[in-house]
């Protein structure tokens, strides 16, 4: 189970996620935090967050991962990539596994 903090990431802040294998930390774009008071907004943005996400955060890292032919573990740094989740959600770094080599994200 994915757990979110959106008081979190409503305040703008960087918001740790774990899915199996992967620790992604995101932060949402202006174009989210653009949805102010709205509850029906930000509920159906955490739903593609816990439905969504964890395809976009695979896709990232087995792009990334056979481009730059690096094995786990090792770091993502996701910052030069667009958002995803039709541009809500910012992927920050991505930890596969523990430790190794940081790479920047395979576009």
């Amino acid at each position: 189970m994915i757990i979110i903090e959106l008081e979190d990431l409503r305040s703008g802040l960087d918001q740790t996620i774990d899915f199996p294998g992967v620790r992604a930390t995101v932060r949402l774009t202006a174009l989210a935090l653009a949805a102010g008071g709205d509850a029906g907004a930000w509920t159906g943005l955490a739903t593609r967050i816990e439905t969504e996400l964890p395809d976009e955060v695979n896709r990232v890292v087995h792009r990334t991962a056979r481009r730059t032919a690096h094995r786990p573990p090792f770091a993502v740094d996701c910052r030069g990539l667009p958002p995803v989740l039709d541009g809500e959600v910012q992927l920050v770094r991505l930890q596969v596994g523990e430790g190794g080599p940081e790479v920047v994200a395979a576009g």
